[in-house]
């Protein structure tokens, strides 16, 4: 997966593979701050993702903000 977000940007998956680096990063590995790196990649690179409102949701609730819902 690493290798796909990192050599394969422009792949039909990229954005996948992003999206499930982050949620590793925040459910199996304690690296909070690595998993907000991939999810705002998720926001900032790929616009068009599935996964924008998902990503969005996670970065907002791994930073600390009160509402989430937006």
């Amino acid at each position: 997966m690493k290798k796909i977000a990192e050599e394969h940007t422009t792949s039909l998956w990229a954005d996948d593979a992003v999206f499930m680096l982050g949620d590793i990063y925040e459910n199996r590995l304690p690296d909070k701050e690595k998993a907000k790196v991939y999810y705002q990649k998720i926001i900032t690179d790929y616009a068009g993702s599935l996964w924008i409102n998902e990503a969005r949701k996670r970065f907002r609730l791994l930073r600390g903000d009160k509402d989430t819902s937006s």
